[in-house]
């Protein structure tokens, strides 16, 4: 990941696909009312459930050539040719955990450093 950086209990409250750019932007709040952006760059696909009222990450947890395990191809069925992406280095798998609502993965470049946000109106 881009930085080291705790998302447990984080609230995701937006998504924006930007189409131009290919990126995915997730919104985010924390418990301290503070609003973050990050971005997924370079985004070939993502699998994610229904948004839901409530929406709160456990972690995100970055794979890459080295580290995809195998459950996470079985359980996610990742289509194979992004699983090829990934083992050519060309892309990351970023699951997202939840505690509660949102979750799945997303396949792209890498995780941008969070930007805070102060005038989103939530």
């Amino acid at each position: 990941m881009s930085e080291n950086f705790k998302f447990h209990d984080v609230e995701i409250v937006g998504l924006f696909h930007q189409k131009e750019e290919i990126n995915l932007l997730m919104h985010l709040k924390f418990s301290n009312e503070q609003k973050f952006i990050i971005t997924f760059s370079s985004v070939v696909v993502w699998d994610l459930s229904p948004f839901e009222e409530q929406n709160v990450i456990f972690d995100i947890h970055e794979f890459n050539k080295e580290n995809l395990l195998e459950w996470i191809k079985n359980d996610f069925q990742v289509p194979k040719e992004y699983i090829e992406l990934i083992n050519s280095g060309e892309k990351n798998l970023f699951y997202i955990e939840p505690s509660i609502g949102l979750g799945g993965y997303v396949v792209a470049n890498k995780m941008l450093s969070k930007q805070s946000i102060k005038n989103l109106v939530i």
